[in-house]
């Protein structure tokens, strides 16, 4: 069980070191319908994520670390390719 867990993982995680401001994007993020979940030091940090986890939905999760020292969780769809053309959309 544990290697298929390694083999094949539920999510896939991805670190991101952000300079915007942190306000503004969670809002925007809320703004897109993306819950982020901010990370706290006073807070225990394994029960948060496991908790983030079994809350949310999306194969990718996401840690966003802002220069401000602020650090959330996402989970949601591939958000690197948001915005992107496909490569089978025709261009004019």
């Amino acid at each position: 069980m544990l290697l298929e867990r390694l083999l094949k993982p539920a999510y896939h995680f991805r670190v991101w070191w952000l300079k915007f401001e942190s306000e503004k994007f969670k809002e925007g993020l809320r703004q897109n319908g993306i819950n982020p979940v901010e990370l706290r030091e006073d807070w225990d940090a394994e029960l948060m994520v496991e908790s983030f986890l079994a809350s949310s939905f999306g194969k990718y999760v996401y840690l966003m670390k802002f220069k401000d020292g602020t650090k959330l969780l996402v989970r949601a769809p591939n958000l690197s390719r948001r915005g992107r053309r496909s490569k089978r959309t025709p261009t004019l």
